[in-house]
């Protein structure tokens, strides 16, 4: 169980106890269900501040906003930051890797913090408005399993140690493939849609995973929490744009959900 304890670590700010697994990159199949524990918890945040203020749903979306915020201690939202300073630097390569490090927030990443969390608010707001509030679970489960994906795909960019170096020189096929069937096991009972959900999220990650790949050579950790950042906005966009025109597909998991 060492692997899980790892995951939740690394992804949470809850200091559960164990021991951290000897090679961390044995935590990342289980991002996924980390990215399903976070998503539950969301929801329960948000089922209790609906009853408490059933008819304010603004306000019900920032504390789940903040409640994420909390949980996960906003590591992939300083990622995103980081990583918007860097490559939208114009710099070369060297010197984006140097902005990466550098702790410091600039215009871009304050544009992509203020961004990101403005497009997620409006998303949570749309989703509680249709009544399908769960679908949040998913979103965090695939936007976890990205960064296996990533992690398992692309090197490490620099030369020398990181936060996220342990994670992605030891992270292997294997890793990837545990961590996409785990992700496809808790999404699939949520409706058909939940299978576009896997393909957008997959698409979306080979994309970063290229665009990564060419303006730095690889991955870091912060790259990594930006990607997580992407997808989750990704999926949230998505399934408020087909909520809005198309409705809802449901499964009977989803159904249960919905029901309490």
């Amino acid at each position: 169980m060492s692997g899980i304890v790892s995951a939740i670590r690394t992804l949470t700010v809850f200091r559960i106890p164990g021991k951290d697994a000897p090679s961390l990159a044995t935590a990342m199949p289980w991002f996924p269900l980390v990215g399903a524990i976070l998503g539950s918890m969301l929801y329960g945040v948000y089922l209790l501040f609906s009853i408490i203020f059933p008819d304010w749903i603004f306000l019900t979306a920032m504390v789940v906003l903040l409640a994420q915020t909390g949980f996960t201690g906003a590591i992939h939202l300083d990622g995103l930051a980081d990583s918007a300073d860097a490559l939208f630097s114009m710099k070369d390569k060297a010197r984006k890797l140097e902005i990466l490090k550098d702790s410091r927030l600039g215009t871009f990443g304050v544009l992509a913090l203020i961004g990101s969390l403005m497009l997620k608010w409006l998303l949570l707001c749309k989703l509680m408005e249709s009544g399908e509030m769960q679908l949040i679970i998913v979103a965090m489960i695939l936007s976890r399993t990205v960064q296996v994906d990533l992690a398992a795909t692309l090197s490490y960019a620099r030369a020398d140690s990181g936060t996220a170096k342990r994670f992605v020189t030891d992270a292997s096929s294997k890793h990837r493939l545990i961590a996409w069937l785990a992700a496809l096991f808790f999404v699939a009972g949520f409706g058909p849609l939940c299978a576009a959900a896997i393909v957008v999220a997959f698409i979306t990650g080979k994309y970063l995973s290229l665009w990564f790949k060419r303006q730095l050579g690889g991955v870091t950790g912060d790259l990594l929490g930006a990607s997580s950042e992407i997808v989750e906005m990704a999926m949230l966009f998505l399934f408020s744009a087909w909520l809005h025109h198309f409705g809802w597909l449901h499964w009977p998991w989803a159904l249960w959900l919905r029901s309490i």
